[in-house]
């Protein structure tokens, strides 16, 4: 509620996030929904909840969101979450961001639904975003994988596309056990620039 009271926007992964984000407060069109395997129900009720857009992971969820869309006569933003193949120091398991992890939409897939995205006629494809994985405690594979992205988007604006989202993910580490994760200062010192 402090954070909804305080105007900042929320990032969710299930329709229980959204009922929460709702009840503490929040502007709908301050909350992106990512995360895989959303249901149909939960595309519903964030559509007709009217959130900012949908952070989609593959082709399958982007027809998806088209079809239910269609259904409910609304026009949808999404941002695709590009895989953009970095390695990052972290457990195997919360690695995100190369190819050999099922996340993600690798770049030349991505590349063709930007160039091909009028046949998604419900779908305002304006977004690109990255999450490289969890428990990452330095800024390099950040700025590495924004970097990647920032290039992805020069290369759909030289083509005449107009980007209006860059969803940069997360992931920072924290303390654990011994862990000796980067400040929120530091990482942001390497991330703005």
């Amino acid at each position: 509620k402090a954070l909804a009271r305080e105007g900042a926007g929320f990032d969710i992964v299930s329709g229980g996030e959204l009922r929460k984000a709702k009840l503490a407060g929040a502007d709908p069109k301050k909350i992106a929904f990512a995360s895989v395997g959303k249901t149909d129900e939960e595309i519903v009720d964030a559509i007709r909840t009217g959130i900012l857009l949908f952070n989609v992971e593959s082709v399958p969820e982007l027809e998806n969101i088209d079809r239910i869309a269609r259904r409910l006569k609304k026009t949808v933003q999404v941002a695709l979450r590009i895989n953009p193949d970095i390695e990052a120091p972290t457990q195997d398991k919360i690695s995100t961001g190369s190819l050999k992890n099922k996340f993600g939409i690798d770049l030349k897939t991505a590349r063709d639904i930007f160039l091909g995205r009028a046949r998604y006629r419900a779908l305002r494809i304006n977004g690109v975003h990255i999450h490289i994985g969890s428990q990452i405690t330095s800024a390099e594979p950040f700025v590495l994988a924004i970097e990647k992205a920032l290039a992805f988007i020069d290369e759909l604006e030289s083509d005449g596309l107009s980007i209006e989202y860059f969803d940069i993910g997360g992931g920072l580490g924290i303390v654990y056990k011994d862990e000796v994760p980067q400040t929120a200062r530091e990482y942001a010192q390497k991330v703005l620039p």
